[in-house]
C-alpha cells in the first residue's frame, strides 16, 4: 500500500455515511499506531466521535467499511486468539491493520480532522495525567 489508496478514500469520505466510517475508521487507527481489535473498534470510534464533538454515525456499518478498506488494500484483517483480562477465558477476534502505518501518516499529516483529533486526544490524556 502507498499513500495514494489511503489518499484515495479520504477525498471520497463524503460520498456516503460508509466512506465516512471508513475514513474515521482509518483516522482511530493511526492514532493507534496502525491496528486495533475489532471488539474494541466501535468503543474507540465513539470515543473519536465524542472527542470531536461529532455526531455519531451509523455503527451498524462499521463492518462493511472494514471490509471495503480491506478491499481497497488500506488494512488487513487478521483472526487472533486474544485472553481476556481478569478471565482465564481465550477467544478469537479479529486484528485490523493498516497495510502501511506510514503511509497512512503521511496521508493523514494534512487531514484537517486527523490533526485536531490528534490534538484534542493529547490534550484530554494530559488532563487526565494532571488529576493524579
Amino acid at each position: 500500500m502507498s499513500n495514494n489508496e489511503v489518499i484515495e478514500v479520504l477525498k471520497l469520505e463524503n460520498e456516503s455515511e460508509l466512506t465516512k466510517i471508513a475514513a474515521n475508521i482509518i483516522r482511530v487507527l493511526t492514532v493507534y499506531y496502525g491496528v486495533c481489535w475489532r471488539t474494541e473498534l466501535p468503543e474507540d470510534l465513539m470515543k473519536f466521535y465524542k472527542s470531536m464533538n461529532y455526531e455519531p454515525l451509523n455503527l451498524d456499518l462499521m463492518d462493511e467499511a472494514v471490509n471495503y478498506l480491506e478491499a481497497k488494500g488500506v488494512v488487513s484483517i487478521e483472526y487472533r486468539k486474544r485472553g481476556e483480562l481478569l478471565n482465564k477465558n481465550v477467544y478469537v477476534d479479529k486484528l485490523i491493520k493498516l497495510r502501511d502505518f506510514n503511509a497512512a501518516i503521511k496521508a493523514l499529516q494534512k487531514d484537517e480532522v486527523f490533526i485536531k483529533y490528534r490534538f484534542k486526544r493529547a490534550e484530554s490524556i494530559r488532563k487526565v495525567l494532571s488529576k493524579e
